[in-house]
């Protein structure tokens, strides 16, 4: 099993926050967590590692910090 090189603590959404907006802080903040491993990210999210290549991608794309 793998897991995070610290504990990344609380991840806190307000109502109303567009689940987009939930998507991208989760995959950045879990990226974050880490150290920057997209493999880990994306086996910790439970999605590909195409997939998480294509949201990072689209993210810059779209002009937001990743």
């Amino acid at each position: 099993d793998w897991a995070f090189p610290s504990d990344p603590g609380p991840f806190e959404v307000r109502v109303g926050t567009a689940l987009a907006e939930v998507e991208r802080r989760l995959i950045l903040e879990t990226l974050r967590a880490s150290g920057g491993h997209r493999l880990q990210t994306a086996r910790a999210l439970g999605i590909s590692r195409r997939k998480l290549h294509y949201r990072l991608r689209q993210y810059r794309d779209e002009g937001l910090p990743v």
